[in-house]
């Protein structure tokens, strides 16, 4: 542009001196007839000149205008890039953002898996406390139980004992006669009239049903119906007749709650 400028002012320039002789020349015109033909010749030499160096300064004027043309083409390009490049800056900022936010919540998990791994570390070792303690309770438990089976073997030897005396005597009672007055509600008195009436053995008595017992008391002595109570005797008189002690003291146990 500044040598459009130059080139420009060099034409102007140009144009006004040859105004000027011109004007010059004019007054003096009859006078200077022949200097003036002379100037114009010059004058002409200088615009054919002046026309080239116009033509010349028109070629770089287009050529200026071309770069011009390229100059805001490419200003247009950047200012592309640079609308493109400000949508990119904005998207990572929203996207770190975005990234920001995410890790204040990664965070936020972080703290709280951090509190929740703090209260399972208290919890076990509460807990590795508590085993501590069971333990101990288990080695005293197993010191006990050591201690309750060396009482256990002495009980056992015991029970052993025990067992060979109840054998004794069981085997002593069966070879005993049948004795009536073991079954509740039975004394002496109707024991013998039971055996009076060929009645005189359990399976016998655990064989009879309670009105035939009763009729055999009625008539001894009808006063004995309100005296005794023989629904239970048949089914004493069984387990006296198997030999099933223990199953006959329980009955008699409950018999004797009613």
């Amino acid at each position: 542009m500044t040598n459009y400028l130059e080139i420009s002012l060099y034409l102007i320039a140009g144009l006004a001196i040859g105004i000027i002789i011109y004007l010059l020349r004019a007054r003096t015109w009859k006078e200077e007839i022949r200097e003036l033909n002379e100037q114009i010749e010059n004058t002409k030499s200088i615009e054919t000149k002046n026309k080239k160096q116009i033509k010349n300064l028109n070629t770089l004027l287009k050529g200026t205008q071309t770069n011009t043309d390229n100059l805001r083409d490419r200003l247009k390009a950047s200012d592309q890039n640079i609308h493109h490049l400000n949508t990119q800056i904005k998207e990572r900022d929203q996207t770190i953002d975005q990234k920001d936010k995410e890790l204040q919540t990664r965070e936020g998990k972080i703290d709280e898996l951090t509190a929740q791994v703090e209260e399972r570390d208290q919890s076990i070792n509460q807990m590795n406390t508590e085993l501590q303690t069971r333990v101990s309770m288990i080695q005293q438990l197993t010191t006990q139980l050591e201690e309750a089976k060396e009482r256990g073997s002495e009980q056992e030897s015991l029970l052993l004992e025990k067992e060979h005396v109840i054998g004794d005597l069981e085997a002593r009672m069966g070879a005993m006669q049948d004795d009536f007055t073991v079954i509740a509600g039975i004394g002496p008195k109707v024991s013998a009239i039971l055996r009076d009436s060929k009645i005189d053995t359990f399976t016998k008595l655990s064989a009879l049903n309670v009105e035939r017992i009763n009729e055999v008391l009625e008539k001894a002595n009808p006063n004995l119906l309100r005296l005794v109570d023989s629904s239970t005797w048949p089914e004493q008189a069984k387990l006296a007749a198997e030999g099933e002690w223990g199953a006959l003291s329980s009955l008699q146990d409950d018999l004797r709650v009613r």
